[in-house]
């Protein structure tokens, strides 16, 4: 799909749409507990609806209600013949699901599409061989038999922190439990936290010491009495917000200030800019102010660089993004995308193997590629939209179905204007 954005400031309120970070996780648990729950999420997107169909293809079932789904758990699986499971574009979806078919001692093979491919496995399915499992390759597509049995795992804290979710998930279902260590520093953190948060919401309670995570024996998820309600995504909020800081107030709804999502960073990122940063009654506000560059180390908000780099663009001076080398590892490139991008509508921008640097420069019209990246057409519209000087044409804009499927509607309603020039991917 080809998208024209038409210069013109996007200024209104928006409620935040539900954290896909988060609806991951309460599905993983939901399907491995002991009875129904429900889930209230009003949005599903591409990612949530992959997580749904794996899970739907391992017994779990999914009836819909007016703002979510009841939730019913996988039943005992049957072993006799390999299930095919396929991820689409995924990271979150095939990274939760490898330990856990390997829990289930089930057979499986397992694929993906896009740069899911492409992205790195090697950890995990090393970790899980050391568990007793066979598994075909490194990479999707592959194959996965035999029963998950080790009661101790290592993992790196400096891939991805989405292995250590995975494993955390998975040991309820192991009768010894688990113990988890991390070696050395973790990076995204945060997400980490939102697991463990997710699995207490379904009975589970983790301990923690130092860099060892310890899943008890006898662990088992409970689906909670009451319906659980998927917060709001600051991952998503970003975008609107950032454009308030560089174009006229825009006002998110529905975000926990207390959240565990790291990328809630984004409103002390804003405000060391010098945007304006307002909270009022569960409403948070952000206002244009005298944007000035600034330097950020990114390793615990990866998420965040490339719309960060929009608002650096319309900043007085140099911003300098480091510890960024895992965004080369994401749909795109994204620190090659981020870079392409800028420099496609006129702004000045270097990167290194782990860093980028934006310095501040008028944006001008122009066409950019999408890289089948959603946070890429995201922020490309939003740049487009509130600072550019002409027409900007964005190629691949169908892929904001991935995490935020009403972006463009949601868009319109805060006056931007766009429209299709065509459908064609």
């Amino acid at each position: 799909m080809k998208v024209e954005i038409t210069p013109f400031p996007l200024t209104g309120t928006l409620p935040a749409m539900p954290s896909k970070s988060m609806m991951h996780r309460y599905l993983f648990c939901a399907a491995l507990a002991d009875g129904p729950s429900s889930l209230v999420c009003p949005v599903i997107s591409e990612d949530m609806q992959a997580s749904m169909d794996v899970l739907t293809a391992l017994g779990a079932s999914f009836t819909p209600t007016d703002q979510g789904f009841i939730v019913t758990p996988i039943p005992s699986p049957r072993t006799d013949h390999p299930v095919r499971l396929d991820c689409r574009e995924s990271g979150t979806t095939c990274r939760f699901l490898l330990p856990l078919v390997a829990g289930l001692g089930l057979s499986a093979e397992i694929t993906g599409s896009g740069r899911l491919p492409d992205r790195p496995l090697k950890d995990l399915t090393e970790a899980l061989r050391r568990g007793g499992c066979q598994v075909s390759a490194d990479t999707l597509p592959l194959s996965l038999s035999g029963a998950f049995t080790g009661r101790q795992v290592t993992l790196p804290g400096n891939v991805s922190s989405q292995y250590i979710s995975a494993f955390l998930l998975m040991a309820p279902l192991l009768a010894e439990g688990l113990t988890l260590t991390i070696e050395g520093p973790l990076e995204s953190e945060g997400y980490v936290a939102m697991t463990l948060d997710a699995m207490a919401d379904y009975g589970v309670t983790v301990s923690c010491t130092g860099s060892t995570y310890t899943v008890p024996k006898g662990a088992c998820y409970r689906a909670p009495e009451t319906a659980t309600t998927i917060e709001g995504d600051w991952s998503n909020a970003a975008f609107f917000l950032a454009a308030g800081a560089i174009g006229q107030p825009v006002t998110l709804t529905g975000l926990d200030l207390d959240s565990r999502q790291g990328d809630r960073a984004i409103l002390d990122i804003l405000a060391a800019f010098g945007a304006h940063v307002r909270q009022d009654n569960g409403a948070i506000t952000v206002s244009p102010g005298h944007l000035a560059g600034i330097s950020l180390d990114v390793s615990q908000i990866p998420d965040l660089v490339p719309i960060l780099a929009m608002v650096a663009a319309c900043a007085k001076g140099t911003t300098s993004f480091k510890n960024a080398g895992r965004l080369r590892l994401k749909e795109s490139d994204r620190l090659q995308a981020t870079a392409s991008l800028l420099a496609g509508l006129g702004v000045s921008v270097r990167q290194g193997a782990d860093c980028l640097q934006v310095t501040g420069s008028p944006v001008t019209s122009g066409r950019i590629q999408g890289f089948g990246d959603h946070r890429m057409v995201m922020s490309g519209a939003i740049l487009a939209a509130c600072a550019g000087w002409g027409p900007v044409v964005i190629d691949q804009a169908q892929a904001i179905n991935k995490s935020y499927p009403a972006f463009f509607d949601d868009f319109a309603h805060l006056g931007g204007h766009y429209h299709v020039i065509s459908h064609r991917p």
